[in-house]
């Protein structure tokens, strides 16, 4: 999401918290904020008049899905701990990733190395597929 379509959301979130708590309310609290936060031009007769094409790129905006810089690095680190042959696909890839996030997935799958201790003490490597969720 772009800065823009977060401040969006939050100030949605805060108007659901402060009670606008029905379906109703709710859709009037989303109109009421989208005609605060698009572009908007004064017409003869002193009328406002909104931007229709600044309302649909903020609803695109609202889809974008994007990782944090620590997300990053933690699928980065993920990469570089499997073996250089593992690093393929849609899981172990930046491209596969990108891929993910293109599609507007909310959960974004990656392979990492993980160490399992037995019920012996011994510690085997496997990979796995971990997941986050996008901010």
């Amino acid at each position: 999401m772009t800065e823009r379509s977060q401040n969006f959301m939050s100030k949605i979130w805060e108007l659901r918290n402060a009670g606008a708590d029905t379906e109703e309310k709710l859709v009037a609290a989303i109109l009421k904020v989208v005609a605060e936060n698009t572009k908007s031009y004064t017409a003869q007769d002193n009328l406002i008049v909104l931007d229709k094409n600044d309302i649909l790129e903020l609803a695109e905006e609202l889809k974008m899905t994007k990782l944090t810089q620590e997300q990053l690095q933690t699928i980065e680190d993920a990469f570089n701990s499997i073996p250089e042959d593992m690093r393929t696909g849609k899981f172990g890839t930046m491209e596969g990733i990108e891929e993910q996030l293109a599609e507007g997935s909310t959960l974004i799958f990656y392979t990492t190395k993980a160490e399992i201790t037995n019920s012996n003490g011994l510690t085997q490597a496997n990979y796995v597929i971990d997941k986050m969720r996008v901010v």
